[in-house]
């Protein structure tokens, strides 16, 4: 006999959630071994939550998936194949795309009373910089940028190379040079893409719990807004503003610096 499981509902009529016996999709997606870390359903902290987690858990595997792209970006780009190593690294621009969709669903479908009812009923020593998916990025970040430095190194170019103001003598059609000018695109890409959640997250903390700079009081730290780790929410000011690869950004600004004076 097939052995059914059933997650029980709770609070509201209905069926009971039939997970079913063992089967190929499962041993191939493993959906049966995932949902027992979601909270039980009668022991949800409010209606709400649930999404709430499901939503978190989400952008965690998005980070998850995106640290393992990044790093296969690094390996080609040490073996020069800079066309797979570009493909990857917009891929991991798309699922970072993916989890600043989740973060918007998160704020259009929980309203604040909802969203400041599961914040008041969580432990309290729970905090959005312990996430490891978050870490995990910075760390593959600087990881593929040491890498793309040294075949940048390799070609005898420079950074500023691959933006067309480098010295004459670095053809900028050469054909290895463009592929890393591509590479550079892609990790522009890929920050701005992770700039985006930040200012995301820092929008939905300010219509949550506010901490918007335009009502700071500068001699009322007391007041201020927290988190959940009970900091005050306008740390994370640095966060929304931090580049992975600011150098990258440095030469774009050199680019507008160089056409404005072109064209002045």
């Amino acid at each position: 006999m097939t052995d059914v499981q059933e997650r029980p509902v709770t609070a509201v009529p209905g069926p009971a959630y039939v997970v079913g016996g063992p089967t190929g999709y499962d041993e191939v997606v493993g959906f049966t071994k995932v949902l027992p870390a979601m909270r039980p359903l009668d022991e949800l902290p409010h209606p709400d939550f649930l999404l709430f987690q499901s939503l978190h858990v989400m952008t965690e595997l998005c980070w998850y998936n995106m640290h393992f792209e990044i790093n296969r970006a690094a390996r080609e780009l040490d073996g020069g194949r800079y066309g797979e190593a570009t493909r990857l690294l917009e891929r991991a621009v798309r699922l970072q795309r993916l989890a600043s969709d989740h973060l918007d669903h998160l704020r259009d479908m929980i309203t604040q009373a909802d969203f400041l009812q599961i914040r008041g009923r969580l432990p309290g020593n729970d905090s959005g910089t312990d996430s490891p998916g978050a870490r995990n990025l910075h760390r593959v970040a600087r990881h593929v940028w040491l890498r793309f430095a040294d075949a940048v190194h390799r070609q005898g170019a420079e950074i500023r190379d691959l933006f067309g103001t480098g010295p004459s003598e670095v053809a900028p059609r050469d054909g290895e040079v463009s592929g890393l000018a591509e590479i550079a695109q892609a990790l522009m890409q890929l920050d701005d893409a992770l700039l985006d959640w930040q200012q995301v997250h820092q929008r939905l903390v300010w219509s949550r719990v506010g901490g918007h700079p335009s009502f700071r009081e500068r001699h009322e730290d007391a007041d201020r807004p927290t988190g959940m780790s009970g900091r005050p929410v306008d740390l994370l000011d640095k966060f929304a503003v931090r580049l992975h690869f600011p150098e990258l950004w440095r030469e774009a600004q050199a680019v507008a610096s160089h056409e404005a004076a072109h064209y002045a």
